[in-house]
Order: structure tokens, then C-alpha cells, then sequence
């Protein structure tokens, strides 16, 4: 551990703009009456295998402690006194690296001063107010103000949505490496070479690709879903055999310093029949027209119900539904083939920055369906645009739902359309700019042969 660690110059700007969010939503919080708060960011702690002696999960520092340092520094706490004004530094505290560590993990220098030393820093601020973010910091056993905590919890999540460039260029990697394990599934599918591999197999490749071509690490945990499994919305690649003649979801993506790339592609095993290339065109289609909604100023909700008009539109022209797309969205005929949010926003970590608008209510999406952002779209604002349509039974083989949409399903047709594909999600990932948006998978290929 050192004193004299400098961070790069982009963790400045970061923790600057992120200190002054802090002190913005403080005063807004407490007053002009009330001290300015102490706030307190921890990195968390490693947290031990049950049963398995002196194992631990890997460790994962809180994004927001990593976002400030850009280390995985288990025990780290970075805190700042918002009260010493506009260039109130934060300041780092590390574990003692010993010499155990040493032996057993290699030599670490963590930025900080000795953690012993957070609590007479404390002391010299008594009697303020203090909010906890990241993860609690085992060592500070003094009160907390958790409604204060939740307040700027929220504002530094508000004010991390928005990426550097240095974040962007880690997703551009992410997206590179992630492209290279898709591009190997497409061959190894499509060409039916596949056919045999169990999906853990298909997996096992994909995450081989992905470290050859720059990636550290996956960004979750792959999906691999043949035949009915691609019903599944996060199905687990399982010890199932792939068949020739039937379709492959993949939804996998790498990692690099922890950003994230996430895509979902969906494969015929062989010669796509008609009915698989139609589905699948539709879902592009429909994403493809979300995709041109990302621009500044744009509600997420109606890129959700854009995509979500599209899939039903789609549907509609192969007969399967009868109405306006309109009105079929707010029904609740789009949420039984389309369950899931359009996306969800992406940068460090696969879920990114997401959630509500600072100060807005939580609602469903339309239809009733649950979108997972509900902000409207900024420049620098990284994002997932991924419709999909599944023939899922818990949903749809329901004899109460069948009734309640017989004027508008037509259920014969959809059972039919069900026994070559039972499920199509497709997915890219975008980055927001000043009058659009760049898309960082468009080079994967998507559309059907």
C-alpha cells in the first residue's frame, strides 16, 4: 500500500463531478441549515464459500467504489467531506497488504492511507451527518443516515449513466472480444458443425473465443438455449444435444475491465426453414427500428413500445394476430410473446447504471410490462435493444389467456409457428451520441441466410 498514489486523470474527473452530484442532492436533501454530510464508500469484502474452509467467491468491488478507483480492493473505503467546498478531495484507505497475502495472492499496492486510519479521521468530523454508499464499511460503527444514503446512492447512480471515454473505449473491447465468440457460434451453427455439441459444449467455445480475441472475463453468465430451451428466457446451457433443423438463442458477452459487452443472437442449426428465417426477421426488424429511436431527449418507455409495436406488426403480416399494433401493445397481446423490457442500459457491468429518473415514480411499461429503465435517453448513455418473441407455455398455453384473446390471437397459427422455433431474441449494444447513436455490435452478423 502507498500514500502517494496519484489516480489517472479520468478518476479525477470522475470523483469531481461525482463529489459535486453528492453535494447537490445533499443540500437539496438536508437544507442550508444542516451540516454538509460525511459520505463513506466501501468496496465490500470478500465473502467465504459455506463448507469450504478458507475458499472465497471471487471478489467483485462494488461498481461504484470501482468506478472512483478502478480497483478491486477488498476492505477499500474511499471517503470525501462535502463540507471542505467544491475541491473536497476523496480520500482512499487500504487494508494492510501482509505478508500472508503475499505468499498466497502475490504483491498488491492498493491506493490509500492505512485503513487504521479512517476512524480518527471520522472522529474529527463528530457530530455530522454520515451517508453509507457501495457496500457497508465493517470498521465504521457510528449511526448512518440511510435516508440520506438512499438520496445520494441514487445521485451518484444518476450521475455514473452518463460514460467517459474511457469507458466507451473498455465496452469497444468488451464488444470486440464478444463478437468473436458470436461470429464462431454463427459458423459452427449454421454450417451445422454443431450439430452433436451439447450447448455446454457451444458454450465452452464461445468463452474460448472471447478470451482469445481480449476479454477477461464473461460479463454474466452465458445462455446457450436449444430447440424449447430458447423459451427460456436465462436458460443454463444444459448437457442437451443440438439437433439439425432446429434454432439456437445465444446470449453471451465478454468483459473487459469489467465493462461489458451482451448480445443475443439467434441460429437455425443447418438451412433455416421459412418459418424460422420469418420469425427471426421480424425480431431484427423490430429492434432494428428501437435501435433508431436511441437518441437524446427519447423516453425509454417508447423505445419499448416501439419495438414492441414492430413484433406485433410483424405478427399480424404472418397472420397470427388481427387489430391495430397500438392498441394490441396497451392490451397485454405484445407481453405474451414479448415479456421482458426492451433492454436494459450497460457500461460497468451488464445492468450498467439503470433504474428511474431521480425523483420519478416507479411504473410498469406498456402493456404492463416490466421495463427496467425509465429515463429519457442522454448523450453518452450505454444501452441493450433486445426484443424477442417466445412461445412460452406458462404463458400463452394458459386456457383463461387463450379465451381472454381469442378475438385477437389466432392460436391454431401460433401452435403451428411453435413446432420450428420456440424462441427469438436478438440484441446489440449502443452507445447514445449528440444525434443518434453508434451501435458497438453492428459488425456481428444477425439476419438469417
Amino acid at each position: 500500500m502507498t500514500t502517494d498514489f496519484v489516480p489517472a486523470a479520468h478518476l479525477i474527473a470522475r470523483r469531481q463531478r461525482s463529489a459535486n452530484a453528492l453535494r447537490e442532492r445533499a443540500r437539496q436533501a438536508l437544507g442550508e441549515r444542516t451540516a454538509m454530510p460525511v459520505v463513506l464508500l466501501g468496496a465490500g469484502e470478500p465473502i467465504s464459500v459455506p463448507g469450504q474452509h478458507d475458499r472465497v467467491y471471487p471478489f467483485m468491488a462494488h461498481s461504484d467504489y470501482y468506478y472512483l478507483t478502478e480497483q478491486q480492493c477488498p476492505g477499500g473505503v474511499l471517503a470525501i467531506d462535502l463540507a471542505e467546498g467544491d475541491d473536497a478531495p476523496w480520500r482512499a484507505f487500504a487494508p494492510e497488504v501482509t505478508q500472508a497475502h503475499r505468499t498466497w495472492e502475490g504483491d498488491v499496492t492498493w491506493e490509500g492511507a492505512p485503513l487504521i486510519e479512517l476512524a480518527p479521521w471520522l472522529i474529527q468530523r463528530r457530530g455530522r451527518p454520515v451517508a453509507m454508499l457501495g457496500c457497508p464499511v465493517g470498521s465504521y460503527t457510528g449511526g448512518i443516515d440511510q435516508l440520506l444514503s438512499a438520496e445520494l446512492a441514487d445521485a451518484l447512480l444518476h450521475e455514473r449513466r452518463v460514460l467517459d471515454g474511457v469507458e466507451i473505449a473498455n465496452m469497444r473491447a468488451a464488444c470486440r472480444a464478444t463478437a468473436a465468440g458470436h461470429t464462431l457460434a454463427h459458423q459452427l451453427l449454421t454450417s451445422g458443425q454443431a450439430i452433436g455439441m451439447t450447448e455446454r459444449q457451444l458454450r465452452v467455445e464461445i468463452e474460448a473465443a472471447f478470451f482469445r480475441n481480449g476479454g477477461d472475463g464473461t460479463a454474466y453468465d452465458t445462455i446457450v438455449g436449444s430447440g424449447p430451451n430458447a423459451a427460456v428466457l436465462h436458460f443454463a446451457p444444459s448437457d442437451r444435444i443440438i439437433s439439425g433443423g432446429e434454432c439456437v438463442l445465444i446470449d453471451a458477452g465478454a468483459s473487459y475491465r469489467r465493462y461489458a459487452g451482451d448480445v443475443t443472437r439467434t441460429w437455425p442449426v443447418g438451412t433455416p426453414s421459412q418459418t424460422q428465417r420469418d420469425l427471426i426477421n421480424i425480431v431484427i426488424d423490430a429492434e432494428e427500428a428501437g435501435i433508431a429511436m436511441c437518441r437524446p431527449g427519447v423516453e425509454w418507455h417508447d423505445v419499448h413500445r416501439r419495438a414492441s409495436e414492430k413484433v406485433i406488426e410483424g405478427l399480424i403480416a404472418l397472420g397470427t394476430i388481427t387489430g391495430d399494433p397500438a392498441e394490441l401493445v396497451e392490451r397485454g397481446v405484445a407481453g405474451l410473446f414479448f415479456p421482458h423490457g426492451v433492454g436494459h442500459m450497460i457500461g460497468l457491468g451488464v445492468r450498467g447504471a439503470g433504474g428511474r429518473l431521480p425523483g420519478r415514480a416507479p411504473r410498469m411499461g406498456p402493456g404492463g410490462v416490466g421495463v427496467r429503465v425509465d429515463i429519457p435517453l442522454r448523450a453518452g448513455h450505454g444501452f441493450t435493444v433486445e426484443p424477442g418473441i417466445y412461445f412460452i407455455p406458462g404463458l400463452i398455453d394458459v386456457p383463461e389467456t387463450r379465451e381472454r384473446y381469442s378475438d385477437a390471437v389466432h392460436w391454431n397459427t401460433i401452435d403451428a409457428l411453435r413446432t420450428e422455433i420456440q424462441g427469438v431474441r436478438i440484441e446489440d449494444n449502443v452507445v447514445v451520441g449528440e444525434h443518434g447513436c453508434e451501435v458497438l455490435t453492428a459488425g456481428i452478423i444477425k439476419r438469417p441466410g
